[in-house]
């Protein structure tokens, strides 16, 4: 729930939550990397729910509304469900539940992007592949594997960026490819009105999403949420669908600081947006503290992982130094240079909708290494991340 750094004593002090809240410890650590995301997991996006009146009508009828985050669905086969939502979650979800409950419709108040991918390998491209696996071995196709994923997703988001028409025609072919003769049909609800890679892409596994559609185990309405009614939900247009369960699949709460932890040092509390990231690892004048941060545009965890590699490295190098303190310190010629949000040209309606309590908390960022972020460019990163770090900015003690 809280920790706080002495630099006398040179540790972190951390008020642990145990056994859901029954109990509090606290921890000592001389360093500590924070893993938390940027999702608040334990209210999650629920209270988005307040926004819409007649909450209390449908439940007193005997509806039930459910959040993935928390989910205790129970038995939905003679049920008739609402998704609403058109995100990563409801993407994933919709084919499982149109197999569970009587009848499935996803409300949208506006499209998203979708990219099908499968799980694994065809058969035809294990065949292809075999001989290349039998004579390079199984680390090298695996690191072939890995570096084509890459560049793949680092591809597909530029050429999104930069040539958006030829992007949309790319998606609305594989649409095609995977819906047939539904496409003509489905495509407005699949078109959103922004370009490509403004907000988040949805991946659909296999397919498996736009094959529900196609076969008809759910259908898609593109309208916002107005109102929920004894029997159901009402749109924005005066339309309503009567139904058993509405699932909330619109989003998460995003978190203030690293979760939602209060931190001060040497008593003073830390303000998140009063700090400068540094390489994206740390902040300006807080020791001994790793926040992991990873890609909007592509796997999350393929960031994480270059951090944890940097922070491996310092360890080591603090060690050899002989030293127990890293902190990051603004030179004097940093310390008034102009300074940008941390995260830019990301739009997702859950991150708008905190924009103004979440995004001005965040730390800033310069223009300049060692104070800039390349949150959407892996190679730039890699190459920050690798810079020598007796660089004048990191301070050991």
């Amino acid at each position: 729930t809280s920790m706080s750094w002495d630099s006398t004593a040179r540790v972190w002090a951390l008020d642990v939550d145990v056994e859901n809240g029954a109990r509090r410890e606290r921890v000592e650590a001389s360093f500590v990397i924070a893993c938390t995301g940027y999702y608040e997991y334990e209210r999650a996006g629920v209270e988005e729910l307040a926004r819409f009146p007649g909450r209390e009508d449908f439940e007193a009828a005997g509806g039930r509304i459910l959040h993935p985050q928390f989910w205790q669905a129970g038995d939905l086969r003679d049920k008739t469900v609402v998704v609403v939502g058109s995100g990563a979650t409801a993407i994933s979800i919709v084919p499982s539940l149109a197999k569970q409950c009587r009848k499935l419709v996803m409300v949208q108040r506006s499209p998203t992007f979708i990219w099908c991918w499968p799980r694994s390998f065809s058969l035809a491209l294990t065949l292809l592949f075999a001989p290349l696996h039998l004579l390079l071995g199984l680390a090298a196709m695996q690191t072939i594997h890995r570096q084509s994923e890459i560049w793949f997703e680092i591809f597909l988001h530029t050429l999104c960026l930069k040539l958006p028409r030829m992007a949309r025609a790319i998606f609305a072919l594989a649409q095609w490819a995977h819906l047939g003769a539904s496409f003509a049909a489905l495509r407005p609800h699949l078109t959103p009105k922004y370009d490509p890679w403004t907000q988040r892409v949805c991946l659909d596994a296999d397919g498996d999403f736009l094959a529900t559609l196609r076969t008809g185990g759910a259908s898609i309405v593109t309208c916002a949420l107005e109102r929920f009614t004894a029997r159901g939900v009402q749109l924005a247009d005066g339309s309503e669908i009567e139904c058993d369960v509405v699932v909330t699949a619109t989003g998460l709460k995003l978190v203030q600081s690293p979760g939602n932890i209060e931190i001060s040092v040497d008593g003073t509390p830390m303000k998140l947006r009063e700090h400068v990231t540094y390489r994206g690892a740390m902040l300006n004048d807080v020791p001994n503290l790793v926040h992991t941060l990873g890609y909007l545009n592509i796997a999350w965890t393929l960031r994480a992982e270059l951090m944890y590699k940097w922070t491996c490295r310092l360890l080591n190098h603090m060690r050899a130094k002989g030293a127990t303190v890293a902190v990051p310190r603004l030179r004097p010629e940093e310390v008034s240079a102009p300074r940008r949000r941390l995260v830019e040209g990301f739009t997702p309606t859950y991150f708008l909708r905190a924009l103004d309590g979440f995004a001005r908390q965040l730390p800033s960022r310069s223009a300049a290494d060692p104070w800039q972020i390349h949150i959407q460019d892996h190679f730039k990163d890699k190459v920050q991340l690798a810079a020598p770090l007796d660089d004048g900015v990191l301070h050991y003690h």
